[in-house]
């Protein structure tokens, strides 16, 4: 059995809106919705602050990357030319995986392997988020086709018969 219970609550997400406000998604309460109110309003807005958190969150990340490997080689080369590393390798040049040790095991390099960690796991769980808003959508699209459906709608198109039809208003249109 898998117990997650330690992990703590799933957390909802504040962001900084256009207008300088803080706002918060809490995904249980907006991403909800009944088939007697289906928020067509608000879908696509919400969806693309989404995924625009996501592109900001996965800039992030891949600046904390550049950031790491740049802290990785400074690292490398300290440690490469170091006197006391090379002493405790009996004077000879340290091998790749010593020098790759000593690198792991920096503070700086674990500080910024931690901050790489924390917006991983951010821009994982905003990729998840603008999956569940685009499932939303086809939910919505579902219960929306279904209602119309249910209330002898029909399509929404201009065009309700048959292809014969449209070809000859076609043809007529085009003499």
């Amino acid at each position: 059995m898998l117990d997650f219970t330690q992990l703590g609550n799933l957390e909802s997400i504040k962001y900084q809106s256009y207008d300088g406000s803080i706002k918060e998604i809490v995904p249980e309460r907006d991403l909800a919705f009944g088939s007697d109110s289906i928020p067509f309003e608000t879908q696509a807005i919400e969806y693309y602050n989404v995924v625009q958190l996501t592109e900001k969150v996965n800039r992030q990340l891949e600046e904390l990357k550049l950031g790491q490997n740049r802290i990785s080689a400074q690292l490398y080369n300290k440690f490469v030319a170091d006197p006391a590393v090379r002493a405790s390798n009996g004077g000879k040049k340290p091998s790749d995986t010593m020098i790759n040790n000593l690198v792991t095991s920096d503070d700086s390099y674990i500080r910024v392997s931690q901050a790489v960690l924390k917006t991983q796991y951010n821009y994982s769980s905003l990729k998840g988020l603008a999956k569940a808003y685009e499932q939303r959508k086809d939910l919505m699209q579902s219960l929306s086709a279904q209602k119309r459906s249910e209330l002898g709608i029909g399509n929404n198109t201009a065009f309700t018969g048959d292809q014969e039809t449209l070809m000859a208003q076609w043809k007529a249109n085009q003499q």
